[in-house]
């Protein structure tokens, strides 16, 4: 069927079906399944098929390193989307274990839970300030302290005391009742 009705070539079914068996999937069911999105996905050559294997096997060992680094107990196939956070982490912007960990806490530590969003803007951020390491993070973050305390004070402004357009003092001694 995935020959002769989506065209797969004879070699990309024999690396799909070994990529398959290889998998705790490894059903006639889910070599249908993937050729048919790998034929909807215009993956019908050798070196696609070889490429997208390489992808999905990088993926699923992300997934894993991550899993375990957070403690989340394997419960079945984890979703596209944690796959693709734990591959962008890993893989895309390198980050060590230490990393994802501190990630992890800080997101435990505000909202009280697991959310795999939360963490991904941590990172994201870091990967934007090119924090690589916990010693680029303190680093980092000991500099923003230094920058807030630098800051002049409210001293002067509209809602300070010291700049108010009144003597507060002439105003408790008056009564509105005063022929002044």
């Amino acid at each position: 069927m995935l020959y002769s009705t989506f065209g797969l070539p004879c070699a990309v079914l024999a690396l799909l079906i070994n990529y398959i068996a290889s998998t705790p999937s490894g059903s006639i069911r889910a070599v249908e399944k993937m050729g048919i999105a790998w034929s909807d996905r215009g993956i019908n050559t050798v070196k696609a098929a070889e490429a997208e294997i390489e992808r999905m096997t990088a993926s699923n060992t992300a997934w894993k390193r991550v899993s375990k680094l957070l403690g989340i107990p394997n419960v079945g196939k984890p979703t596209k989307a944690q796959q693709d956070y734990a591959y962008c982490w890993t893989v895309t912007w390198n980050f060590n274990d230490e990393m994802i960990v501190e990630a992890y806490e800080r997101c435990v530590d505000t909202k009280g839970v697991y959310n795999i969003k939360y963490i991904n803007a941590i990172l994201k951020k870091w990967y934007e300030k090119r924090i690589f390491s916990l010693d680029d993070l303190n680093k980092a973050e000991s500099a923003s302290k230094k920058a807030a305390k630098s800051k002049p004070s409210a001293k002067g402004s509209v809602f300070s005391a010291d700049s108010a357009s009144f003597d507060l003092s002439k105003y408790e001694k008056q009564s509105l009742f005063d022929d002044e």
